[in-house]
């Protein structure tokens, strides 16, 4: 009978350790997840933008002039050469499109 109550005490002990052990790993497991799934996140994000103008950003291509607050407006001329122009048109384009949309008329 000494012998069966030091088993079974011996039985609930390493249970009370198997599953403390399972639950550490449990925790240790999605430690883990969560880790990798952070990582992964940020290798999947797009590079910060790089500034028009900036040193290592894109170089200026348009015709700009500089507004009041700083920001840049980029605009194209088109059309006839100004002496021979008897009106100035300025086209302005909506949210979605660019200078490049407007309506090109030949000379008459």
């Amino acid at each position: 009978e000494v012998q069966k109550v030091k088993l079974q005490g011996h039985s609930t002990d390493f249970t009370c350790l198997l599953s403390h052990f399972t639950g550490m790993a449990w925790k240790l497991s999605f430690a883990l997840f969560v880790f990798l799934a952070a990582l992964l996140y940020k290798q999947l994000q797009p590079p910060a933008p790089r500034i028009v103008g900036s040193p290592g950003g894109p170089p200026v291509t348009a015709s700009r002039t500089k507004l009041k607050d700083g920001r840049h407006l980029a605009y194209l001329e088109s059309g006839v050469p100004k002496e021979k122009a008897k009106y100035k048109i300025i086209f302005v384009h909506g949210f979605d499109s660019c200078r490049y949309d407007a309506l090109q008329v030949s000379p008459v």
